[in-house]
């Protein structure tokens, strides 16, 4: 069983059919690049003022955009499945939950 948050974004990027084959998987922990943005609220308070208004308004949107992911659901944002004859492009985005809890 899943449970409710996600915890992992999935991106998988399949190509097929030509030369030179591809297939990419990443997976990334949403925590890290959540701390990330946290951590860089520390270097935007060495910027002028008006550039740090900007900064933090940036890193605040970053960082609800991180939380959102995390507090929703896991689910599939994008897939992508094109075949032109032998050649095949298949690309996937999702974020994934944790099994047991």
């Amino acid at each position: 069983m899943w449970t409710r948050k996600s915890w992992f974004l999935a991106i998988k990027v399949r190509l097929t059919g030509g030369k030179p084959r591809l297939r990419l998987g990443v997976w990334l922990a949403l925590y890290v690049p959540y701390q990330w943005a946290l951590s860089l609220e520390g270097l935007a308070a060495m910027l002028p003022r008006r550039a740090r208004g900007y900064v933090n308004m940036a890193l605040a949107a970053v960082q609800e955009f991180l939380l959102m992911l995390m507090q929703s659901r896991p689910q599939t944002y994008v897939h992508v499945d094109i075949q032109d004859g032998a050649k095949r492009s298949w690309v996937e985005a999702k974020t994934l939950g944790r099994k047991g809890a």
